[in-house]
């Protein structure tokens, strides 16, 4: 089978990828109107998600007879569960710690991008990399500084400005699909 055998053809999917973009769109901007609620809906997915892998986590190691590091699976496994019933427990310090996070990463990735850009230079798009690294940088400021009330706000209004994105994202690759006529396919293999 050949690579161009298998292609994804949107326009042979365009009702279900559209009502797709529409449910992203419209579950993005509830979410940016709704920053709080959409931001523990997301914390609580995150304990969520923690509880049920360091669960699985846990069982599985009593599974793994004679492996050495046995120990420090169950040892991470059980704090998995912990972080995740924590999190469950303590739904608003857990939006707290999460957007903590959230802005130590957005200043890393700030800085790491910036001083690639830096080393690209003089590399075409080099600039790119330094307005995505500012970017970066800026909001994870903003972010840092404004705890612990940007906890309220942030996470559940940055997932609906990446869902409203996406979501349009997705309607133009079916509206491109429309006026694009499905590539050739080849034979030669």
């Amino acid at each position: 089978m050949t690579e161009s055998s298998v292609s994804f053809r949107p326009a042979e999917h365009r009702g279900w990828l559209r009502a797709l973009a529409i449910a992203w769109i419209v579950f993005g901007v509830l979410a940016i109107v709704m920053p709080l609620a959409a931001s523990i809906a997301i914390e609580l997915l995150v304990g969520v998600l923690l509880l049920v892998g360091g669960v699985a986590q846990t069982a599985q190691v009593f599974r793994l007879h004679g492996w050495g590091g046995r120990v420090l699976a169950l040892v991470l496994g059980i704090l998995y569960v912990v972080a995740g019933l924590i999190l469950l427990a303590f739904p608003l310090g857990g939006l707290f710690t999460l957007t903590l996070v959230l802005a130590a990463y957005l200043l890393a990735g700030g800085v790491v991008r910036m001083v690639l850009a830096f080393r690209l230079r003089p590399e075409r798009g080099w600039g790119g990399f330094l307005l995505s690294g500012v970017l970066g940088l800026a909001l994870g400021l903003l972010l840092w500084l404004g705890l612990p009330s940007t906890a309220a706000w942030a996470l559940g209004t940055l997932v609906g400005i990446d869902m409203v994105f996406g979501g349009f994202a997705l309607w133009g690759v079916t509206g491109a699909a429309s006026s694009t006529p499905p590539p050739a396919t080849s034979t030669a293999a």
